[in-house]
C-alpha cells in the first residue's frame, strides 16, 4: 500500500500545484488585460498633448510671420522715407548753392 499511497500523494502535489498555476495563469492574464488597457490610455492621451503642441506651435509660428511681415513692412516703408528726405536734403543743397 506504500506504493499507491505514495502515488496518490504525489497525484495530489501536481494537482495543486497545476491549480496554482491556472490562478497565476490567470491572474497575469488579468493584470496583462488591465496593462494593456492603461497603455491604449497613455497613447490616447500622449496623441492628444501632441496635437494639442502641434496646433500651438502652429499658432505661434503664424504670430511670428504675421509680425515678421510687419517689420519688414516697418523697415521697408523707413527706408523709403530715409531715400525721400535725402533726396529732398540733396535738392535744398543744390538750391541754395
Amino acid at each position: 500500500m506504500t506504493p499507491e499511497t505514495s502515488e496518490l500523494t504525489t497525484r495530489d502535489v501536481l494537482q495543486q500545484i497545476n491549480r496554482r498555476l491556472e490562478l497565476i495563469e490567470s491572474d497575469v492574464r488579468a493584470v496583462s488585460e488591465k496593462l494593456e488597457v492603461s497603455v491604449q490610455g497613455l497613447h490616447e492621451k500622449q496623441d492628444a498633448s501632441v496635437q494639442m503642441l502641434y496646433r500651438k506651435n502652429a499658432a505661434s509660428v503664424q504670430v511670428l510671420r504675421e509680425e515678421n511681415a510687419a517689420s519688414v513692412q516697418t523697415l521697408r516703408d523707413e527706408s523709403v522715407l530715409t531715400k525721400k528726405k535725402s533726396q529732398l536734403n540733396g535738392k535744398r543743397i543744390e538750391l541754395h548753392p
